[in-house]
């Protein structure tokens, strides 16, 4: 019943449809492949960031001026097949994909050490194909009334508190909680003063640079930590690093996801992808993290080898579907419901299709609001959203990483240089940077990346300085009140 209003829609806007040219259809087909394949190659490298690979490229294409609709199949397939691929070095190499890959290291680890990497692998691509369509279809559900209804309007007021309610909870649940709390403030007071820097000079604030500084931060520092001595000696390696991978094992092409899991992890995974999916202003890496603790701190005797590989296996699973399903849901929500970023993914990896001038704009940062939100139909949502996601999982990913991911992994880190992918990186940061404020935006960009690389060494992890970033305008307020109040 949940669908109904949206299937109603779809009925009603039957004309419409018919908009949708073979030309239109066509180029997104060829964007989706295009994404699928150049996501795959992105996400079985060790380490590769979400914001920093899917943003730069975003930009480029809503800049290039195509069709929106060309746009959001683009994207769908990118997160699709960018969440599928990087299982491949977490479960094979125990190395992060990404970084919403993290939290999965340590279960990876151990199923490699019982050489259970390539059922690792095959778990956590499967929670990924099963929470990438709940996530979807959820989120369709969710945008639909909220857009249709008027209640969109009324929670946008809200949602900066929401932010900041959501930066505490991750805050707490974070390892080094305390150091996350004190940041909190400071840190924002920092990016705002980045964006009013930029806005006095430019006429515009600062966005997507802030990002990246913060996802290339721990890089920024550990370059300069090789001018100070003493940090310059505990980054010495005397050799190239030594990577382990499981043997390869044949798959079928295309095994059934729903087979490949048991019935407790298939509800645990449908179930969680459920519930975190409405849940579009949390960290979706804070989600990840709670909700797969919970999941492995439920299993409760562990007897036998057997035992600590199903609880890894479950929490591997869950864990993947989890950042799928937000992950989507996190861009349909605030796309079609509000037309403001405001969730951690739309103010990350999906900022382009909100807010990229000249041509896309939208509050908080331009008064006009002009993008996906207001140019696409809920039906344009459906057919270009699931031509994306179901081309970035089944074409090729999906089999590819059953059947070939230790012949893929193999292949990129014996040939394909680390180093020369950083450098890449951090020339699209730069680049970004000074597109947006020119030499005062390069500058401003490393700064923030200088301190929090400083503050993701002290435990104060990227997830939660995304979160100071989100939760800006609810501490200026409260500020703001402070002083009026002559504290």
């Amino acid at each position: 019943m949940m669908f109904a209003p949206l299937i109603l829609e779809v009925a009603r806007q039957a004309t419409e449809v018919a908009a949708v040219t073979p030309d239109v259809v066509a180029q997104a087909i060829a964007l989706a492949l295009a994404a699928s394949f150049i996501y795959l190659l992105i996400g079985v490298i060790p380490g590769t960031d979400e914001t920093a690979t899917m943003a730069p490229l975003t930009l480029a294409l809503v800049l290039m001026g195509l069709d929106p609709r060309v746009l959001l199949a683009w994207f769908m397939a990118a997160c699709a097949a960018f969440k599928l691929a990087h299982t491949i070095p977490t479960a094979v190499a125990a190395l992060p994909g990404g970084v919403m890959a993290v939290p999965m290291v340590p279960y990876c680890a151990e199923m490699k050490k019982l050489g259970l990497a390539h059922v690792a692998m095959r778990k956590m691509a499967a929670g990924s194909f099963i929470g990438t369509f709940i996530g979807f279809f959820i989120a369709l559900a969710l945008a639909y009334p909220l857009a249709t209804y008027g209640i969109a309007e009324v929670i946008k007021p809200y949602v900066k508190w929401f932010f900041l309610a959501g930066a505490i909870v991750i805050g707490l649940l974070a390892k080094a909680r305390w150091a996350c709390l004190a940041a909190l403030v400071p840190f924002s007071l920092l990016i705002a003063g980045c964006q009013h820097i930029s806005k006095m000079m430019w006429g515009r604030p600062i966005v997507i640079s802030v990002f990246m500084g913060i996802t290339v931060g721990p890089m920024i520092f550990e370059l300069f930590s090789l001018l100070v001595p003493t940090l310059r000696q505990q980054l010495t390696r005397e050799g190239p690093s030594r990577i382990y991978l499981a043997p390869e094992v044949p798959y079928k092409l295309f095994p059934n996801p729903f087979k490949v899991l048991k019935r407790k992890q298939i509800a645990l995974a449908s179930s969680l992808s459920a519930v975190t999916s409405p849940l579009f202003f949390l960290s979706p890496a804070g989600m990840t993290i709670m909700f797969g603790e919970i999941v492995a701190g439920s299993f409760r005797k562990l007897e036998s080898p057997k035992d600590i590989a199903f609880k890894d296996a479950t929490t591997i699973a869950t864990m993947d579907a989890i950042t799928s399903a937000t992950y989507v849901a996190q861009t349909i929500i605030p796309l079609m419901a509000f037309g403001i970023p405001l969730s951690p993914m739309a103010m990350g990896p999906a900022l382009p299709l909100f807010y990229a001038p000249p041509r896309f704009t939208c509050p908080p940062f331009s008064k006009e609001l002009h993008n996906l939100h207001t140019l696409l139909t809920p039906v344009d949502y459906l057919i270009f959203g699931l031509i994306g996601i179901v081309i970035g999982l089944l074409v090729p990913n999906y089999p590819i990483a059953m059947r070939y991911a230790r012949r893929i992994t193999e292949l990129v880190l014996k040939y394909i240089s680390h180093e020369a992918l950083l450098a890449l990186f951090i020339a699209i940061v730069a680049t970004i940077g000074y597109y947006e404020a020119g030499i005062t935006g390069l500058c401003l960009t490393m700064l923030i990346a200088l301190v929090g690389g400083f503050l993701h060494k002290l435990g104060v992890h990227v997830g939660f300085q995304f979160m100071c970033f989100y939760s800006v305008s609810a501490i200026l307020t409260l500020l703001k009140w402070a002083a009026g109040a002559g504290f």
